[in-house]
């Protein structure tokens, strides 16, 4: 896979404004220097997503997430570090740089196979269409079927793509060959069944209509194909009336949904998406002009799609699935997500055997504003779905019922919500209110005792660092001092020593990197600190700490509180080199003299060290005389006068620079002798 040239991430970012990036997902209002909107990730009623164009990054204070404008992109779009940089590079119309192979650059090999399979999606695309539009008599047979059967107008078949795979598809095979695509991404494009180490290949779909499947961008990156009765005899799934694409490394099922591409420019605060069954329900409702119409593929209902409708602040949901027994349960599973997405959902209802498709071409808009009256709220959808047919339940019945609303309500974390949740349920089913809410807090005290330790358990082992966090305290605050002041940048490199840094986390990793960029910058600073991170949690940790408000301001307490992280993690160091010359000497033979010994002068040279730990001193041009100032720590300027203070003053006043920086030296400290062991 061709890489991205080096020099190309860094030369988008800093042609790019964030702003620009994260405004059309978010509405931002300006906060001095910065920006503020209602978090993209969450479902929030407070501000507390925060945009700094001048630093170049973002921070959700309600999710914890923190980045640039790729990881920005990433997220929101649910792409990839090489494609969300194409993505922003397309957007800002900015010219992508690759590495150059050996062999030059050809058109399709010198993109990123995702990309690549984007190209060919699109191709598929424009060869099924030209086949629904031939002159020929395939084309005639689909436009038929299209307009006499479907009843569809062809204006419908151009908007959408509509096209056409014939019986004999194998053209689509040769169009990809004259275009030089690799076997390699063809494999992968799921428009080829499994070769299973077969040289051949044996095209997916065909004698069917093809249904191009969007993301939100308006790339092609999948199909459904209807069965229509020219499917050839051979065809693996010709008994399927739909199939669909397998997933791919451009398409999953539960994180897509037809026609959001369209849908979400028709929704705003004060609109409802229309979620239907299936692409053809979706189409109809579009030609009708229900505009903000979506369909899952071919799939339950996931949270990923229930993120995806949230992220457009729609009104709500309106569900209108099928009138049959199955479409009523697939209804039913939907509403414990979108109560859990904090969606607020409403049922449409159709009669028995009734689908979408056949009320609109029937009754038209004025069948669905019908439904729309009559529909249900999520819960009162439920009650009716456990009640069934029940027209006088018992209390046990009414208790099963419960049961199912509690787990349903329990999945928001919105304590009004679940209020009104709860008194809906309690009204519908004519329960005394008190008992109905002392039962949901035995539900919840019982449902949360029992996860206590699986969700403990599971932290545990997603984040092993929260168990030894203070591990981490020196090398965190440290790079809190190197990202937000330079000043003490350059002697925080002069003085740290890499073998005292603990690597296990990222901020150690991103601290020893840094360091190590300053030293090798010739004393300039750190030039990029982008450059240094080289995964997503190195890369949230920087961001996260880039974010923080600084605790000192005056350069006396910064260098106060420099010193106090520069000494426990000196002293964490010394002192785990201690402790582990202590285990090799408790685990000698006594016979193994001159090992002891040679451990004993071993920890005596230690000792010595540690007595000796390195200190910044703030060094300041006086704005009178131009004399030096020398502001050294507390337990420095307590140990009094004499030859040994002079002898610091004039070591500081050596390492002064003409910019009043502060500078790393090692001052010599006492302290209380040991026994060695």
């Amino acid at each position: 896979m061709p890489r991205l040239h080096r020099d190309f991430v860094a030369e988008l970012k800093a042609r790019i404004d964030l702003h620009d990036v994260v405004a059309p997902y978010v509405s931002l209002k300006r906060s001095g220097a910065d920006w503020k909107g209602l978090s993209p990730f969450n479902q929030e009623k407070t501000p507390s997503f925060s945009v700094h164009p001048d630093k170049g990054f973002y921070k959700c204070f309600s999710s914890g997430e923190a980045g640039d404008a790729i990881s920005f992109i990433q997220k929101v779009e649910n792409l990839e570090f090489q494609e969300a940089v194409e993505f922003l590079a397309t957007r800002f119309n900015i010219n992508l740089r690759y590495e150059e192979s050996a062999h030059g650059s050809p058109s399709v090999q010198s993109l990123s196979h995702r990309k690549a399979l984007f190209d060919i999606h699109e191709l598929a695309m424009s060869w099924y269409r030209e086949k629904f539009w031939d002159d020929n008599e395939g084309g005639h047979f689909i436009r038929k079927y299209w307009t006499q059967e479907r009843h569809f107008p062809d204006e419908v078949a151009k908007e959408f793509g509509i096209g056409y795979a014939p019986p004999d598809s194998s053209g689509l095979l040769r169009l990809f060959t004259e275009k030089g695509i690799p076997q390699e991404v063809l494999d992968k494009s799921g428009l080829f069944f499994d070769r299973k180490g077969r040289p051949d290949f044996l095209t997916r779909f065909r004698g069917r209509l093809m249904i191009p499947i969007r993301d939100t961008q308006e790339r092609v990156v999948a199909f459904t194909a209807r069965q229509l009765s020219v499917a050839p005899e051979n065809d693996p799934a010709r008994e399927a009336k739909y199939i669909n694409s397998p997933e791919t490394p451009i398409f999953r099922k539960g994180n897509l949904l037809f026609n959001l591409d369209k849908a979400r420019r028709h929704i705003d605060e004060n609109k409802r998406f229309l979620l239907v069954e299936g692409q053809l329900d979706a189409i109809r409702c579009w030609e009708q002009g229900v505009k903000n119409v979506v369909a899952p593929q071919g799939t339950a209902f996931t949270d990923g799609q229930a993120h995806l409708l949230r992220r457009y602040r729609p009104a709500g949901i309106d569900c209108l699935l099928d009138g049959d027994e199955a479409g009523r349960k697939a209804a039913l599973r939907i509403l414990p997500i979108c109560v859990k997405s904090a969606l607020d959902i409403r049922f449409l209802l159709l009669p028995p055997g009734g689908d979408p498709d056949d009320l609109l071409r029937a009754e038209g808009l004025a069948g669905l504003k019908n439904l729309e009256d009559e529909s249900l709220s999520g819960i009162a959808f439920a009650v009716s779905m456990y009640l069934g047919e029940t027209k006088e339940p018992t209390p046990t019945q009414k208790n099963t019922v419960l049961e199912h609303i509690f787990e349903i309500v329990a999945e928001t974390d919105s304590l009004v919500a679940r209020d009104e949740y709860l008194a809906q349920a309690i009204r519908l089913m004519k329960l005394e209110e008190g008992s109905a809410r002392q039962e949901f807090a035995r539900f919840l005290s019982k449902k949360n005792s029992s996860s206590y330790g699986s969700r403990q358990r599971a932290s545990s082992e997603k984040n092993p660092k929260n168990a030894s966090q203070k591990l981490t305290t020196a090398e965190h605050d440290l790079l809190l001092f190197v990202l937000h002041h330079n000043e003490v940048a350059i002697p925080l490199a002069q003085a740290i020593q890499p073998e005292w840094l603990k690597l296990t986390y990222p901020s150690g990793t991103i601290l020893a990197k840094a360091l190590a960029e300053i030293r090798e910058n010739n004393g300039n600073g750190l030039a990029s600190l982008d450059e240094l991170l080289e995964n997503d949690d190195e890369r949230k940790t920087a961001y996260e700490i880039l974010s923080q408000k600084p605790a000192h301001v005056d350069p006396v307490d910064i260098h106060k509180a420099c010193n106090t992280s520069l000494q426990a993690l000196f002293n964490r160091f010394f002192k785990a080199k201690e402790n582990e010359i202590k285990e090799r000497v408790a685990n000698l033979n006594p016979d193994e003299i001159d090992k002891r010994t040679e451990l004993r002068a071993e920890l005596a040279n230690l000792r010595s060290q540690r007595r000796s730990p390195p200190q910044l001193t703030f060094v300041q041009q006086s704005e009178t005389d131009n004399n030096s100032a020398h502001v050294i720590d507390q337990r420095n300027r307590e140990k009094g006068t004499g030859k040994k203070s002079a002898d610091r003053k004039k070591n500081h006043k050596e390492s002064q620079d003409t910019s009043g920086r502060g500078k790393a030296t090692v001052g010599k400290e006492s302290d209380s002798q040991e026994d060695l062991f």
